[in-house]
């Protein structure tokens, strides 16, 4: 039997040194509290080795204390080991404490069973007699061994405590790092218990003690961090949004995590996907594909990559499977906010010309046509009606562009209520386009609006033409038509062409000639009704080219306000009117001049603080220089331009009220602001065929006018018959060519001041 304990004690010595060989070369706690309770069992094993030798007496007495005390002091050292695992601060006060009166304890068993060999007051030996030889010596035990023996299982109750407390307390995936350990040591007590039960001459119970050294180092250092990181990267993989399959080296599956299975609940088809990819011959590739996933089609990302060894040799095959369904709706989502119109879903300006040219450049031999669209005043629609409205009346209008048919028939919104549309000239049908513009013009014929929707036709001749220029030129014959309202579609000719070089030419001279002086204020006189005296004038410009002499404002005022430079001269001929009432002044000469103000001056210039630093600088009377405006200046932002007119009004301008009548709700601006004169002109009564329902509204006007305390100008008069009439009306003052047509400012000083002087 001896030599059967020292033929098992060898092995486990060997394995012993070796676990805590390694683990001295690491530098983490628990490697360093392993390397010392396998260097603690090795000593008791040898001590135990040593004690059962056939030495004397006293010196197996002598080994035989020192192994029962290694015992006492190899629990401590797992106790050591267990706080490290258990993640115990090991600094805390309390452990400190235990663990100094645990080696008191443990020194004073240890001393006990060391004095043993004098005292024998724990145990003696006897020897044991085997075939008439003596073979080994044997512990009898006495009370002072069980006060030892106490100890040990209350450090065993210790450690139990511990490893219970953990396991109950810690997550269930991690029990097995503490249950583990508990059940080792069960295994080592109950075997130690049995064989001190049972009295056997032998204590193999010693080797449990080599195997709970060597059992620990193995679960707490290998094997169970090994398989919990096992389980997470498991847990992991089944937890991540991607799909993964791993395939040997023979193509077999043999890992699959539940996204992939769910993808790909027939393992034939993951096996196809690895087909598919090794056909490539490439070692790393990635595509996308599209699968049916629970009724609902889904796009993934399949990335490959064959795995190699470290010499390079194919051990096997991942694939990852990424859901980017979202990303690309996303994407494409982005992609369409950014090419296309958000309320309308047409292109917006920018791609409608853009793919227009890829359809042009890609088939230049179809004969084409570039339709554009524009409302007439849909500003005004929008100011009276609402945004709702305005946005479902394109709506309305979008939804008959979009029954218009054709192969590659192209459409967008340009900006506002402003479309176009390229479409194939055999798909264009001119009588239909203008019935459908009759459908949408019904939309507001319950609020007794006439809306006025025009259709520009350009046909392209040249297909690699800029396309802004195609809209440009389908946009002209619009502005062609647009006072016209029995027309509601016009094509582009070459004469349109000419306007648009002159308007280039306008816009190409304008900032030189402003500079040199070529715009020129002229007046047109403004007389008394009862004795036709001269009181004032209105300002209005002429350009007086070097070349071309004068050219009439018909000619480059639409231009200008259409490209934004208007607000420019505009600022100019108020500033020579501030200029000439300044000499007026004095020169003695108390005639006014009236300005007029468009409504985009609003946006480009800050109106108060210009003509207020005017009045002040040439310190002029404010009265003098009087403001016209129309009532489309209020109609673009009624709140905020209203208040800057009555700001002026306060400061001391007189508002006139210019062309008043001519627009859709007159009334309804004078209800809500304040100006002092009305201007009428004489077209009020001309276009009409009905004279003498026009006289009898004038009348109504002139008299409502003068109720509020407003005076009336009316421009336009020609002829002498007319004048006698409005004077009879009531009006204050006259303006026409019966008494002057506009002229130059020399001009109308020598005429008008001297007779002021």
């Amino acid at each position: 039997m001896k030599i059967i304990f020292l033929l098992l004690s060898i092995p486990f010595i060997l394995i012993m040194l070796v676990f805590a060989f390694l683990l001295f070369r690491r530098k983490d706690p628990l490697a360093k509290a392993l390397c010392t309770l396998n260097i603690g069992a090795i000593v008791s094993t040898v001590i135990y080795i040593l004690s059962i030798l056939n030495f004397p007496y006293n010196i197996s007495m002598f080994f035989s204390g020192c192994y029962y005390s290694s015992v006492h002091w190899l629990l401590l050292l797992f106790i050591n080991f267990l706080f490290i695992l258990t993640e115990t601060p090991v600094k805390a006060t309390s452990v400190q404490a235990f663990f100094i009166i645990s080696k008191i304890i443990a020194a004073l068993d240890t001393a006990s069973l060391l004095l043993n060999v004098y005292t024998h007051h724990a145990f003696t030996l006897t020897p044991y007699i085997n075939d008439g030889s003596f073979y080994c010596w044997v512990a009898n035990y006495k009370f002072a061994f069980l006060v030892h023996l106490v100890l040990c299982y209350i450090l065993c109750a210790i450690i139990f405590f511990g490893l219970i407390k953990k396991t109950v307390q810690t997550s269930r995936f991690y029990r097995a790092k503490y249950f583990t350990e508990f059940l080792i040591l069960l295994f080592v007590v109950l075997f130690n218990a049995g064989f001190l039960i049972a009295k056997l001459k032998f204590d193999f119970s010693m080797l449990t003690y080599s195997f709970f050294s060597m059992a620990s180092t193995y679960f707490a250092f290998y094997s169970v961090p090994r398989k919990i990181e096992t389980a997470m990267l498991q847990l992991v993989s089944d937890n991540i949004s991607n799909g993964i399959c791993c395939f040997d080296k023979d193509r077999k599956i043999i890992y699959t995590n539940k996204i992939a299975a769910d993808y790909f609940p027939v393992p034939g088809n993951l096996t196809s996907e690895l087909d598919s990819f090794l056909s490539s011959g490439e070692k790393k590739d990635s595509r996308n594909s599209t699968i049916v996933y629970k009724g609902f089609e889904k796009i993934l990302h399949e990335t490959f990559q064959v795995i190699t060894d470290n010499s390079d040799k194919i051990i096997g095959y991942f694939i990852s499977f990424e859901d980017i369904t979202d990303e690309l709706k996303s994407i494409n989502e982005e992609q369409f906010r950014a090419t296309h119109d958000s309320l309308t879903g047409l292109y917006n300006r920018e791609n409608f010309f853009l793919e227009a040219e890829k359809i042009l450049h890609n088939d230049p031999d179809t004969p084409r046509y570039l339709v554009c669209t524009n409302i007439k005043n849909f500003k005004l629609i929008n100011d009276l009606y609402g945004s709702i409205f305005a946005d479902n009346l394109l709506k309305k209008q979008v939804s008959y562009l979009s029954m218009i048919p054709g192969e590659d028939t192209l459409k967008g919104r340009i900006s506002g209520d402003k479309f176009a549309m390229l479409i194939q000239k055999k798909y264009f049908d001119e009588k239909k386009a203008i019935e459908n513009t009759s459908y949408i013009q019904q939309y507001t014929s319950e609020l007794n609006y006439k809306l006025h929707i025009y259709i520009g036709v350009y046909e392209i001749s040249d297909p690699f033409e800029k396309v802004p220029t195609m809209y440009d030129k389908a946009n002209l014959a619009i502005k062609n038509i647009n006072s016209d309202y029995s027309i509601s579609l016009a094509y582009y000719n070459t004469e349109l062409l000419n306007l648009i070089l002159k308007d280039k030419n306008v816009v190409a001279n304008f900032e030189s000639a402003l500079e040199n002086g070529q715009f020129k204020m002229y007046l047109q006189p403004q007389v008394t009704a009862s004795d036709e005296k001269c009181v004032g004038a209105e300002a209005l410009v002429r350009w007086v080219h070097p070349e071309q002499g004068i050219i009439t404002p018909q000619s480059f005022v639409p231009t200008l306000e259409s490209t934004g430079y208007l607000y420019k001269l505009d600022q100019y001929i108020w500033t020579e009117a501030a200029k000439t009432l300044a000499k007026w002044k004095s020169q003695g000469i108390d005639k006014y001049i009236a300005v007029n103000i468009s409504p985009k001056d609003f946006y480009y210039l800050d109106i108060y603080k210009i003509f207020v630093n005017l009045v002040r600088k040439y310190e002029i009377d404010p009265s003098r220089l009087k403001l016209e405006i129309t009532e489309s200046v209020l109609m673009h932002d009624l709140n905020m331009n209203n208040n800057i007119l009555e700001r002026l009004r306060e400061f001391g301008f007189s508002i006139e009220m210019d062309d008043f009548g001519s627009g859709y709700s007159s009334l309804n601006m004078l209800k809500n602001m304040n100006v002092d004169i009305l201007k009428i002109d004489m077209t009020f009564i001309h276009q009409t065929s009905n004279i003498q329902r026009s006289q009898t509204i004038l009348k109504v006007f002139i008299k409502m006018a003068k109720t509020m305390g407003m005076k009336i100008i009316m421009e336009g008069v020609e002829d002498k018959t007319h004048q006698k009439f409005l004077k009879e009306l009531g009006c204050d003052f006259f303006q026409g060519y019966l008494f002057s047509r506009p002229i130059p400012l020399e001009e109308f000083e020598n005429t008008y001041n001297r007779e002021a002087q």
